[in-house]
């Protein structure tokens, strides 16, 4: 059944799915009106009382004071200030196709942000300044819910304890997500690549499809804390078989979760519950032992410390030969659930290398030399001989 809204000489179909991503599967019904689930909906305006938002490049501020918020769909009315606990929708009209900068205003964080709906274009949400920042009071954003190609960056903090939760087709860059539980309902959420990378933390991390993921979690070069209540059950399982969906052969073009900066060789996205880790890397703040721990890293990587080094080759040596149940922090380092050569190999090209300034130790090198995994055997040693080839000398023909 729809409900059909016109604006702008068009019609627009919303249909219960629609409503649905933007309620998060909250109870729908309601007959299109100026209201979701008892939120007013504010529209991006900036030419006033003209129809549509102001053309294809619809900029301007967004603050309690400036005057780009329209009551109306299709615009066409005076506009006003921003009010909180309204949804913000984006944009009046059908016009504002472009791609365009809606800047904070300084002062003070946006309050009361009840979700937020962008229906075409490619909005910038940006930073006016140290104080800016969005608060959230309804966790659903949705992208590309007239036009599935649209899609919203927000460049400036997330604040709120409500969560989020990323709704329609379309494509959602972040820099840090609020507190609370982080679901991705259709779509790609995508945190922005930083230096020094994130860290985000939450209680529970859903994409829709579970262990047969259809939505995608982008974590770039950052990290990630699923610290789920005790005593669980873990979802490092459901975590596994997102990481392993997304990384589709080495293309890391599947969905679930992964990483836009993967490759087949070199970077990857590694994972582990926190008790199966010797020590937590310092990554990952302290954490507890009901936790699962992602980040961005390089193949081999099985203590994710972010270098790959000796620790790294002797989890592998302990676990070489296994059949079937292997993770990443057994050193299965392509996610097919056994630990063999193809996974020493990922090692091996790797190993003395890192995602950032820390690294093995020198002495990591002499001490491979040594490290012979019981029982002992020629195939091992040959194995640790190769990767004692200097890197410099690997696949050339001046190597004596």
């Amino acid at each position: 059944m729809h409900c059909v809204a016109r604006s702008r000489g068009r019609f627009r179909a919303i249909t219960v799915f629609h409503r649905v991503w933007l309620l998060a599967f909250a109870a729908s019904g309601a007959a299109c009106s100026s209201a979701w689930g008892g939120f007013p909906l504010l529209y991006w305006d900036v030419n006033g009382a003209a129809p549509g938002a102001g053309g294809p490049v619809a900029t301007g501020v967004w603050s309690a004071v400036a005057p780009n918020w329209s009551a109306a769909p299709g615009g066409g009315v005076p506009t006003a200030g921003w009010a909180a606990g309204s949804t913000a929708v984006f944009s009046a009209g059908a016009d504002a196709v472009g791609a365009f900068t809606v800047t904070l205003g300084p002062a003070a964080p946006i309050p009361g942000v009840a979700g937020m709906i962008v229906e075409e274009g490619a909005v910038t949400i940006a930073s006016g300044g140290a104080a800016s920042g969005l608060t959230l009071t309804f966790p659903t954003i949705i992208t590309g819910f007239v036009v599935p190609a649209a899609s919203a960056t927000i460049e400036t903090p997330l604040l709120g304890t409500v969560g989020l939760t990323k709704a329609g087709p379309g494509m959602l860059t972040i820099d840090t997500a609020p507190s609370g539980p982080l679901t991705v309902t259709a779509g790609r959420l995508r945190f922005a690549a930083s230096t020094p990378p994130t860290l985000t933390v939450v209680p529970s991390l859903a994409i829709a499809g579970g262990a047969a993921p259809v939505a995608t979690l982008d974590i770039t070069n950052n990290a990630f804390v699923v610290d789920y209540a005790p005593p669980g059950p873990s979802p490092l399982p459901v975590i596994a078989a997102q990481i392993d969906s997304a990384h589709a052969g080495g293309s890391w073009l599947g969905p679930g979760i992964t990483t836009s900066l993967g490759n087949a060789i070199n970077f990857a996205v590694g994972y582990a519950e926190a008790a199966d880790l010797a020590t937590v890397p310092p990554i990952f703040g302290t954490v507890d032992a009901t936790a699962v721990l992602i980040r961005f890293t390089r193949y081999g990587d099985a203590n994710l410390s972010g270098s790959v080094g000796l620790a790294d080759f002797d989890r592998l040596a302990a676990n070489f030969g296994t059949a079937a149940g292997a993770m990443w922090v057994d050193a299965d380092f392509n996610y097919d659930g056994i630990v063999n050569l193809g996974d020493f190999n990922l090692l091996a090209a790797n190993f003395g290398l890192s995602v950032g300034p820390e690294g093995p130790a020198p002495a990591d090198w002499s001490r491979l030399a040594a490290a012979v995994p019981e029982p002992a055997s020629l195939a091992w040693l040959a194995l640790a001989a190769t990767l004692l080839v200097p890197r410099t000398c690997r696949g050339s023909r001046r190597c004596g």
